[in-house]
């Protein structure tokens, strides 16, 4: 069973907050967050260089906000409620993720 530190922040602006502070080894992000969403957080890992694996969840997958994400780079992106998003294939994600980038 694979084990893993959590650590979470309330909202996009706090979650960019805590990744300068303490690199995390993977994110899992919604893209819809206050002060700032999903797609704006991502874009400013890359900004800033860092190439930490992300998992993006969308309530419903929207072309529009993918191609905005994929601009910047390629995610994993899981829907809310798929059969990827149940908590045993999410911890099996971030495990590879962790491992492979």
């Amino acid at each position: 069973a694979p084990r893993f530190h959590v650590e979470y922040a309330a909202n996009g602006a706090l979650g960019l907050k805590a990744i300068q502070t303490r690199k995390p080894d993977v994110i899992v992000m919604d893209v819809k967050m206050p002060e700032m969403d999903g797609r704006q957080l991502y874009r400013r890992i890359r900004e800033e260089g860092w190439e930490i694996p992300v998992v993006v969840f969308f309530d419903a997958i929207c072309g529009d906000e993918v191609l905005e994400i994929h601009r910047y780079g390629n995610p994993a992106i899981v829907e809310k409620g798929s059969a990827e998003s149940g908590v045993e294939d999410m911890a099996a994600l971030i495990l590879k993720m962790a491992y492979f980038g």
